[in-house]
């Protein structure tokens, strides 16, 4: 088990509104901008199941993103950097979709179920009588955030992040159009090797 570096000091956090990993160095230089990757919704899974129970047994939707990994790769991350435009207060221009969310206790961080191309989360279900959004639980991995200034937050995993790949997606889920079905996808690849 390893000692979380202490938070950076407000001072020296990118100015620039985004999400920001950084893996244990003590280095500013180490934080790296994840940049948002589209994934197409509504691909489902348990079609056969809901068809015969006649919807009792619930149809799967899932986010999935192509590619079995995310452009960005880290040996390993334990903490993440939140910035949001103070002035517009979301994530800025750059990301007028998220422009109504101001903290990051609207977004998951999910782990991928990784295939041949593609990465995939289930992010809700519906059946004959119901319909439910939401990621998975299993999918889940719990964080705890600090206010560091106004629009500025620190997030700490609830435990190691194994090798993987992983997303910050925001629970609106799906349905409510395209231009929300983005995420900020990374890949923990394990201890460096210098």
């Amino acid at each position: 088990m390893f000692e979380l570096p202490r938070a950076l000091p407000t001072s020296s956090l990118p100015t620039e509104p985004g999400i920001y990993v950084r893996g244990r160095s003590t280095s500013v230089s180490e934080l790296v901008r994840l940049e948002p990757t589209a994934y197409t919704a509504g691909r489902t899974g348990n079609i056969l199941g809901a068809a015969v129970t006649g919807g009792i047994s619930k149809a799967k939707l899932k986010a999935v993103v192509r590619g079995s990994r995310a452009a960005v790769q880290v040996p390993e991350a334990t903490e993440f950097y939140f910035v949001f435009d103070k002035t517009d207060q979301g994530m800025g221009p750059s990301f007028a979709w998220l422009s109504q969310i101001t903290s990051p206790n609207e977004f998951s961080l999910i782990r991928f179920d990784v295939k041949t191309n593609s990465r995939e989360v289930v992010v809700g279900a519906v059946g004959a009588y119901s319909r439910q959004s939401g990621t998975e639980d299993q999918a889940i991995i719990q964080f705890t955030l600090t206010r560091l200034a106004p629009g500025k937050y620190r997030v700490v995993p609830d435990g190691s992040i194994p090798i993987g790949q992983y997303a910050f997606i925001t629970e609106s889920g799906p349905s409510y159009g395209v231009a929300g079905n983005r995420v900020f996808d990374f890949g923990v690849t394990g201890r460096s090797t210098r």
